[in-house]
Formats: structure tokens, C-alpha cells, sequence
């Protein structure tokens, strides 16, 4: 019933942390487990090779997202997860379950008092700004970008805010790349997600809140803009306006 499994390095100075169906666990190796109750343990030989059924699937088929982002530079990278669904909520113990092991390379989302490698949320939670914390090895340059195998057909935007440079970049079309001088950091960057609506009707200006805290898309004369706290921008970032002053 778990999504990812922590496979710690040879040396064991870091983990890496990928998801359960894409994980391979090598003979010789040591790995953490994590069960319910003490107890008698079995391995079940025939489940070897078998691929988990998704996480509690929703019996009307509600649509259910999950994808990840990662961070990497030149060597190394972790990555982050999330699950969106109207199943989930804040309370939702699953959030525990799925608590980020840090390494000397990490990334994680911070909800309700956890580090998670993998963030559980309905649509509404995941429309917040989300915080989202790093470990680094060294201070350098890094690459924020959503993992190639994600699906993300009923996502809208996975709008990535850099609070030290203003920056808000949308993952979806594009990745961010920035320089830090620090190894660790819980309160530089956070994250919000949009999915599409069922119209996937875009938003005018006449109905936008503009004193909003989320970033909104709109399309003006056939481009494309983003307001977020009074400013807009335009799809590559670039400051166009204040309309709030």
C-alpha cells in the first residue's frame, strides 16, 4: 500500500527515493521497511515480480493525478511526489506514511508538520502555496523540472515559486534553474497546482480576484498572462504590470 521506496547508497550517506512500480531492490543491499504492527513477517516469493494496484483507487473512478518533480544538478537528484484526488485531505494519515527520509540530497514538500517525499491533497489543498525544502551537497547551481514519465493530462499548470527572486515558473512547460549559496533551505521555494476544470475554460479578466494569493492564468488579445498578488506577467515571466498599488 506504499508509494515509494527509500534505497539508501552504497556508502550510506544519502537516499534516493523512487516510486514503488519503478523501484528496483538489487540482492545484497539493505533497505528500510516500515510495517503496521510487531509481528511475524512474510516475504511472499510469488509477489516478486508483482505491480501494487493503485493506492485507494476511488470506486466512481474520480480522476486521481500523481507526478513528480525534480531536483538535480550536474550529479545528483531527488525528487518529490504528489497525489491529488478529492479522496485526500489534510488529515489524511497517509501524509505520515509518506514522510521524506533526508539525505544529503533532498527535496520535499513540508504539509502539516512533515517533510514528504510524496504529498497527498485534494484539488483544493493543492491549489495552496505549498512550501517545499531542499538539502543540497554543495552550494551551486540546480534545476527544478517535472519528471518526464509523470502524467499530467488533467493538470493545468504546477506553478513553482522562487521567493527570493520573484520568480514563478510553470513547470509544466518549463523548468527552473537558480543558484544557491545555501545547503539547506525550507522557506525559498513553494509550489501550487492547478488541474484543469471540466470546460478547461479559461479565466477573463472581469472575474479574477485581484488580490488573490494564488497565481491566475489568463488570456488577453490571444496571450497569455499570469497575476499573482497585484502584478502581472507574461508567459515567460517578465513583469508587465501593478494593477494593484
Amino acid at each position: 500500500t506504499y508509494r515509494y521506496v527509500t534505497i539508501p547508497s552504497d556508502d550510506g550517506k544519502w537516499y534516493d527515493q523512487q516510486q514503488f512500480e519503478k523501484a528496483t531492490l538489487l540482492p545484497f543491499k539493505s533497505f528500510f521497511l516500515q510495517i503496521a504492527t510487531s509481528g511475524e513477517l512474510s516475504f511472499a516469493l510469488a509477489s516478486r515480480q508483482g505491480a501494487p494496484a493503485r493506492y485507494l483507487q476511488s470506486s466512481n473512478e474520480q480522476r486521481e493525478v500523481e507526478f513528480e518533480v525534480l531536483l538535480a544538478n550536474d550529479t545528483r537528484s531527488d525528487n518529490l511526489g504528489f497525489l491529488i484526488g478529492e479522496d485526500y485531505t489534510p488529515a489524511y494519515e497517509i501524509n505520515a506514511d509518506l514522510e521524506k527520509m533526508i539525505g544529503s540530497m533532498s527535496v520535499y514538500t513540508i504539509y502539516n508538520g512533515y517533510n514528504l517525499a510524496y504529498n497527498a491533497l485534494s484539488p483544493t489543498n493543492a491549489a495552496e502555496q505549498i512550501p517545499i525544502g531542499y538539502v543540497v551537497p554543495t552550494v551551486g547551481e540546480y534545476t527544478f523540472a517535472l519528471d518526464e514519465s509523470s502524467d499530467i493530462e488533467d493538470v493545468e499548470h504546477i506553478y513553482l515559486i522562487d521567493y527570493e527572486t520573484s520568480a514563478i515558473t510553470d513547470l509544466v512547460t518549463d523548468v527552473y534553474t537558480f543558484t544557491t549559496l545555501e545547503q539547506k533551505s525550507d522557506t525559498r521555494f513553494a509550489i501550487n497546482v492547478a488541474l484543469k476544470s471540466k470546460d478547461n475554460a479559461a479565466t477573463g479578466l472581469d472575474n479574477m480576484n485581484t488580490n488573490g494569493e494564488l497565481p491566475t492564468k489568463f488570456i488577453y488579445q490571444d496571450k497569455i498572462f499570469i497575476l499573482h498578488h497585484g502584478v502581472i506577467y507574461d508567459a515567460t515571466g517578465k513583469r508587465v504590470i501593478t494593477i494593484n498599488k
